[in-house]
């Protein structure tokens, strides 16, 4: 089964052109949304691998869906794009939580690769936390025989 994408932009044409680039190029199932507020709704609605993310949108910008994915736990890597150029608000997006930022411009080989990369750490990060989960839970059996 191939991993779900989301795809979020206030533009439904980009969206919608990602999304089968995604599927052509990457072999994903995708979903758009138009909104963040539709971007929390998806998550909470289905299970989602890793989500790119347009910080300009009107409403819920992507800043506040970043805010929103960290206060609800959502534990989901988010690659926001930008066609403005402005690499400073990627680098605070990254601290918001962000995976990583592209250029809408780059070619969609790259963008596949950066989300290949951003599963690749999600998965990495999942098993970090189960082993760490299972030590702790051998450990206080140690500690009680």
């Amino acid at each position: 089964m191939s991993e779900r994408i989301l795809i979020v932009d206030d533009v439904a044409a980009m969206a919608e052109q990602y999304a089968y680039d995604l599927r052509r190029i990457g072999g994903y199932r995708t979903r758009t949304v138009n909104t963040g507020r539709d971007a929390i709704a998806a998550l909470v609605e289905e299970d989602v691998d890793c989500m790119i993310l347009d910080l300009e949108m009107p409403g819920m910008d992507g800043f506040e869906v970043l805010r929103t994915m960290r206060e609800r736990g959502f534990d989901v890597p988010v690659i926001v794009y930008t066609g403005t150029g402005d690499f400073d608000r990627c680098v605070q997006a990254i601290r918001l939580g962000a995976y990583g930022f592209i250029d809408k411009a780059e070619p969609m080989q790259r963008v596949v690769q950066e989300v290949r990369n951003a599963l690749e750490r999600g998965r990495l990060e999942g098993e970090v936390r189960r082993l760490r989960a299972r030590v702790e839970g051998e450990s206080s059996l140690i500690g009680e025989s």
